[in-house]
């Protein structure tokens, strides 16, 4: 009895621990507006679209709000869909909105809070009157930003964490 109890016991234990391990990040096209973000939440372009590459100035816009009246924090990195540049980590609060800059390639946005959190997250062209996808009015403060590469042949643990779990599946 006891020889059937073990193995039994080591792949019940085995099952469990790779369903806590494994974390489902949802992932939304950009532009995105209202989602409720706890946890991780991915944001990509349509990689699949035949827009044209443009020298156009390009601003990927993260605006991050909650119902909490106590104040929230979100952290954001920004990402090429080619998997060569990471930009951040950025700590946003609400009410305010990230921008950063970025080139002609296509891109994605990975949003972290522990809190419950709603994001919005699109992209400007031009005077920033031209909103990629979408119209989206806002009043709220705005955190300019310059771009930091990160080399992802050595990513920080916290990136390495979700490039494992994201990208290598």
């Amino acid at each position: 009895m006891k020889k059937v109890l073990i193995p039994v016991f080591v792949i019940m234990m085995v099952l469990v621990v790779k369903a806590v391990n494994a974390q489902v990040i949802p992932t939304y096209p950009i532009p995105s507006f209202n989602v409720k973000v706890i946890g991780y939440a991915n944001f990509r372009q349509d990689y699949h679209s035949n827009s044209k590459s443009t020298r156009e100035k390009r601003n990927v816009q993260v605006n991050i709000t909650s119902a909490n009246p106590y104040g929230c924090t979100a952290t954001v990195w920004i990402y090429s869909l080619d998997h060569t540049t990471v930009l951040g980590p950025f700590t946003v609060t609400c009410g305010q909105t990230l921008t950063v800059p970025i080139d002609d390639r296509q891109w994605g946005v990975l949003v972290e809070s522990e809190e419950e959190v709603v994001v919005d997250v699109w992209i400007e062209t031009g005077d920033s009157s031209n909103i990629q996808g979408a119209t989206k009015k806002r009043k709220n403060h705005t955190i300019k930003s310059t771009m930091h590469y990160v080399n992802l042949a050595q990513p920080p643990m916290r990136i390495n964490k979700f490039y494992k779990k994201f990208y290598y599946q």
